[in-house]
């Protein structure tokens, strides 16, 4: 059996590798040992002249058919869940902040001794989602107290 030598170098687009890890994952839920995998490999794929042990050997269209013979084998493939996390979240309570600190006058010195009294210099470096919502909170209130803020 012919191994077929594989290029380190090479770019893999990103629809590849999203094909490369539904196929794993699908491996991997159906339970299959590496030589059941290659066999599958194998036998979706047709006769070639050498054994296939690995997906990088494969086309996109052959990839895609053993996904296929997967799903046929009880595979339910799933789309990734949005992301959400955290860093949005701050990403998103940051802007606010700034937005609430520009109504007031000399705002953003303000809000630098704000963000001083939750321990870092900076509100970049601020990124734990509940001190962001008191900050926000202590910057509205001050907002709503000064006669001279801008709406």
């Amino acid at each position: 059996m012919k191994k077929k030598s594989q290029n380190k170098n090479s770019a893999v687009s990103p629809e590849r590798r999203g094909l490369n890890a539904k196929l794993h994952i699908g491996k991997k839920a159906l339970g299959m040992t590496r030589d059941e995998y290659e066999a599958a490999l194998n036998r979706v794929t047709g006769n070639r002249k050498y054994w296939i042990e690995s997906a990088t050997a494969l086309s996109d269209k052959e990839v895609e058919a053993v996904i296929e013979y997967f799903i046929s084998l009880g595979f339910r493939p799933t789309r990734a869940a949005k992301k959400t996390g955290p860093r949005r979240i701050c990403a998103a309570l940051k802007k606010r902040i700034r937005a609430e600190a520009a109504k007031l006058e000399n705002g953003e010195a303000r809000l630098k001794g704000l963000v001083r009294r939750y321990k870092v210099e900076r509100l970049e470096w601020l990124n734990d989602p509940a001190k962001l919502k008191s900050l926000l909170k202590t910057v509205t209130e001050i907002c709503k107290k000064e006669a001279s803020c801008k709406s």
